[in-house]
């Protein structure tokens, strides 16, 4: 039996602030929640009402599903994709015993221990809430003193402390301003026109940079391969690769200057057309996903808006190419999209695969490789697909259908609106989030937006295995 699955009355007679002696609050950072019932509601609305506050949902600013059983599923989508481990519940003593049996459930379901403060004198009581609570889930039982509860959750304190300390850490510091010129002449034009301690720094970045692009494309680049799998294929290691996680502008052109040196021996010219631009493209190398953005976006009740803004910033397409994405094509963590591509001419396409036409490149960019997000915008995807799954029953079935039937996609145009709105809801400017009729051109993918090509070579100017355009 597992001991993580846990069912605990804390027997707590004279009321003392046992939350506050734990010494941390609720969220991801310590993967428990501590749900504080609202005194004297009795109804399942409420009570899944106090789920939703606990897991750090506003429901002030965000409508909340309709009907109760959507809210129930959704309260159980956050919390799987969360990991929460530990589901406190303080003065229990004001719930009714109907609704224990359902947050026994609901923490069997995820994986977490239920804990029970029972701040009242009378232990026969407790007891009997315990066998409430042990109705209808097949879990270890058993009635504590509130220092054990202490002893147990210790283990959660001390991460909470140690997440807390690394909020506080420095903010790297700047990075000067740099030349934009393209990748030949980038190093040289360094050298003389920044000081010694700016030109250090520049230098360890672009060594790193470089050592990993080759590391990563030496034995792939294939003059047989076809461009446009080629393209989406760097597209997708720009993305979620060498610019993941970078905050600053210079850095992230400091980085594609060292991917352009070390993919040109290779046979891959990436061009990075700066001054043809109409604006200056270098601002938008920095990825507009950032964790204060998804820290927004997981206050909702909803699932289905912060995944569709996520794909839709992440990948810089247009919201609609998402309809043809399934629960299947998602990590049950929301790490990865992979979608698998049609190639072949056929009479009859096999099922649940997509069809790429050879001028869609958008969608080429989300098909021909698989697509990786952050660390902090997981959980948001990661939630939708729990909700999808567990409401579909089947790995089957869309993550974005229509209102009016699961089995049909949503239209493009609901989900640009869906996306739209939850942008503008959040203040976010970005060209892939406007509403119908003001997107970019269909042709405008992620490296266009970014005045980024990707050509084949087949005369590389140096053999494979030399240095080429070193740092």
């Amino acid at each position: 039996m597992d001991e993580r699955r846990r069912v605990v009355v804390v027997h707590n007679p004279r009321d003392d602030h046992v939350l506050a002696a734990l010494n941390w609050t609720t969220g991801q950072t310590v993967n428990a929640i501590v749900v504080r019932p609202t005194p004297g509601a009795t109804d399942q609305a409420t009570l899944v009402h106090d789920l939703m506050s606990a897991l750090g949902k506003n429901p002030f600013t965000t409508e909340a599903p309709a009907s109760v059983a959507d809210r129930w599923g959704m309260c159980h989508a956050w919390m799987a994709a969360s990991a929460i481990r530990d589901v406190v519940v303080d003065r229990v003593e004001r719930l009714p015993n109907a609704h224990l049996p359902r947050l026994a459930r609901l923490a069997h379901r995820v994986g977490a221990s239920l804990w029970l403060i029972w701040s009242a004198p009378d232990p026969e009581r407790a007891a009997c809430a315990l066998d409430a609570a042990l109705n209808q889930v097949d879990a270890p039982a058993q009635i504590q003193d509130p220092w054990h509860m202490y002893r147990d959750l210790d283990e959660r304190q001390r991460r909470y402390r140690l997440q807390r300390a690394a909020l506080y850490r420095h903010e790297p510091k700047p990075w000067p301003a740099l030349p934009r010129v393209d990748f030949p002449r980038f190093l040289a034009t360094c050298r003389r026109a920044l000081p010694e301690r700016h030109l250090v720094r520049v230098l360890a970045e672009y060594r790193d940079a470089h050592t990993s692009a080759r590391q990563r494309w030496q034995d792939e680049v294939d003059p047989a391969t076809d461009p446009h799998i080629q393209r989406a294929q760097v597209a997708a290691w720009l993305r979620d690769d060498l610019l993941l996680g970078v905050t600053d502008a210079e850095q992230a052109l400091v980085r594609l200057r060292a991917a352009q040196a070390a993919l040109l021996p290779l046979g891959l010219l990436l061009n990075h057309h700066v001054h043809t631009a109409a604006v200056d493209p270098v601002p938008h190398l920095v990825p507009a996903l950032t964790s204060q953005l998804c820290r927004a976006m997981g206050r909702t009740h909803h699932t289905a808006p912060p995944a569709l803004l996520v794909l839709a910033l992440h990948l810089g397409h247009d919201p609609g190419y998402l309809r043809v994405l399934r629960c299947r094509d998602v990590a049950v963590d929301g790490s990865t999209v992979t979608v698998t591509p049609w190639f072949h001419e056929t009479y009859r396409r096999p099922p649940y695969v997509v069809k790429v036409r050879p001028g869609d490149t958008a969608l080429a960019e989300l098909a021909y490789a698989p697509v990786r997000l952050p660390a902090f915008a997981r959980p948001l995807l990661a939630a939708h697909r729990a909700y999808r799954h567990t409401a579909g029953g089947r790995s089957t079935v869309l993550l974005f259908p229509s209102p009016q039937s699961s089995k049909r996609p949503a239209a493009p145009v609901a989900l640009r609106n869906a996306a739209h709105e939850q942008a503008h809801h959040l203040k976010v400017h970005s060209p892939w989030v406007k509403p119908t009729g003001a997107l970019p051109g269909p042709e405008t993918t992620w490296l266009r937006h970014r005045a980024l090509t990707v050509d084949q070579l087949t005369d590389p100017p140096h053999p494979k295995g030399r240095r080429g355009w070193d740092w």
